[in-house]
């Protein structure tokens, strides 16, 4: 065993050891003034390699978007959540197309990031070298989403992997298998999005939105307020935001709802042409489904069976957005999705309506009992929904939100990229660190390094020989551990540390 733990450090790629310490290198001179001033040159160097930083980093963040947030309905964190909503409301309620979705993401980005750099900028004297990255880092993100939507990543290893291609489960059944689902995309795309934001904040860089607030205040030397903290903060209020605005005016939505369907329509490839509207693949598949039932009735069973099988993978998509077993049989029921509750009232009672004249004892007794189960289940649908509409609104809310596994999902997504991000940025877990120099001159240096977290220092003498003693410089002071990292190899030159977390 001792023999193994010997011979591991070996197996590491000096290549990769390098590289790793040459990055070390260049975040920590990112942090500390250089005794000699820099030229213009070096200055313009630095700049340059931090946005290659950013350009990195945005890689993971728009992976995490393009791939796992946006596809599965998760709301992101901070001001892109909302920016995330209202994009989709702005495409959902006009002409624009979906086409052009993260265009109108990506463009109310840019201003915001305008708006939140010059606000910085002239009233809190901010550092333009660290917030401007913002600007950098949408395009950033611009040219990674034009990369996988140019090679159509998102539909080749993506599309079959989602809750609207479950089948044969009820309601309650799919609440107990989606929530998993959406917990699980949630940590994954926390870890991926959180060291995307390590490597920029790191860098001293930002990446925008609500984060352009977060790299300035926790940048400056008497902050308290940490990375995580910010982040957390921005979160959880951007989310209820959010959730507020949805419940306000997308869920209940007409225009949405047949907006949002065309998308995942052209998305799945369900249409002939992408330009096609989404009454006209309504239309053709209700009048598909009626002549197979009208076949099926006239015992046609073959023909049927032919045209059902034709239209099937409409009528799963359908299927799964309803929760409707027998929508073959009810090709109604996707008009009824598409109206908003009070609507849809008077739509089920006109259905009830038509049933009481149909229902006749002369009919056949399985016509009769299939027409009686499916105005039993009418009526009920019908008092629940009354009974949902005359609830009072917050508390509509409250059961909106409690049932949504998406925000649930959107939570555990906050807060663990906030304890990630903790780790890696650990401002908030104080450390005693005790220097032992033995020199004046050393002694010197590392009260200079140490200058801007209050070190204090005492002298205790060893013995060197028989008559004569060594005097030992021993200096402390509380920082950071991430400080701490940073001062870690200009420290060692001064002398011997021990370091120990406080509580």
């Amino acid at each position: 065993m001792m023999k193994k733990k010997v011979n591991q450090p070996e197996q590491i790629n000096p290549q990769e050891a390098y590289i790793w310490k040459r990055y070390s290198t260049f975040i920590r001179s990112l942090y500390h003034k250089p005794i000699k001033k820099p030229s213009g040159r070096e200055l313009t160097l630095k700049f340059l390699s931090k946005l290659a930083i950013v350009f990195i980093g945005s890689l993971f963040t728009t992976l995490t978007f393009y791939f796992l947030i946006d596809p599965n309905g998760i709301y992101n964190s901070g001001l892109n959540g909302f920016l995330q909503a209202l994009s989709k409301y702005i495409v959902g309620n006009s002409n624009m197309g979906w086409n052009n979705y993260y265009l109108i993401y990506y463009g109310l980005g840019l201003l915001t990031n305008f708006v939140f750099i010059f606000s910085l900028w002239l009233f809190f004297n901010s550092k333009l070298e660290i917030i401007s990255t913002s600007i950098f880092y949408v395009f950033s993100q611009i040219a990674w989403t034009q990369v996988f939507k140019f090679f159509r990543l998102r539909e080749y290893v993506f599309s079959r992997f989602n809750p609207d291609s479950w089948q044969g489960l009820s309601s309650q059944s799919q609440l107990s298998f989606t929530l998993p689902y959406y917990i699980v995309i949630a940590i994954v795309a926390a870890i991926i999005h959180t060291y995307g934001y390590s490597l920029i904040f790191q860098a001293q860089a930002t990446p925008g939105g609500l984060e352009i607030f977060t790299s300035h205040f926790s940048s400056q030397k008497k902050s308290k307020i940490s990375i995580s903290s910010l982040m957390k903060i921005f979160g959880i209020v951007i989310t209820l935001l959010v959730t507020i605005f949805n419940f306000l005016w997308v869920e209940d939505s007409p225009k949405m709802k047949r907006s949002i369907l065309q998308r995942e329509i052209q998305e799945k490839n369900l249409a002939l042409s992408r330009e096609e509207e989404i009454e006209d693949t309504i239309k053709k598949w209700k009048k598909n489904m009626e002549q197979a039932n009208k076949l099926e009735q006239e015992g046609h069973l073959r023909e049927s069976s032919e045209i059902r099988a034709k239209n099937y993978p409409v009528t799963s998509f359908f299927k799964n957005k309803i929760n409707e077993s027998k929508l073959e049989k009810y090709p109604d029921e996707i008009d009824y999705y598409l109206l908003n509750e009070k609507t849809k009232i008077n739509a089920l009672n006109s259905e009830i309506e038509k049933l009481e004249v149909d229902i006749d004892i002369n009919q056949t007794t399985e016509d009769l009992k299939e027409k009686l189960q499916r105005k039993n289940n009418l009526t009920q649908r019908v008092e629940k929904l009354k009974k949902e509409t005359g609830r009072n609104a917050f508390v509509r809310y409250l059961s909106y939100v409690s049932n949504n596994e998406r925000l649930w999902a959107t939570v555990v997504y906050i807060f663990l990229s906030s304890f990630l991000i903790s780790q890696i940025f650990p401002r908030d877990r104080m450390i005693l660190l005790r220097l032992y120099s033995f020199t004046e001159e050393n002694r010197n240096k590392a009260l200079k390094i140490l200058e801007k977290f209050s070190p204090v220092y005492h002298v205790v003498y060893r013995k060197k020989g028989e008559s004569q003693a060594e005097a030992v410089f021993v200096i402390n002071c509380h920082l950071s551990k991430w400080n701490h990292y940073l001062l870690s190899p200009y420290l060692k030159e001064t002398g011997v540390s021990y370091a120990h977390e406080t509580t």
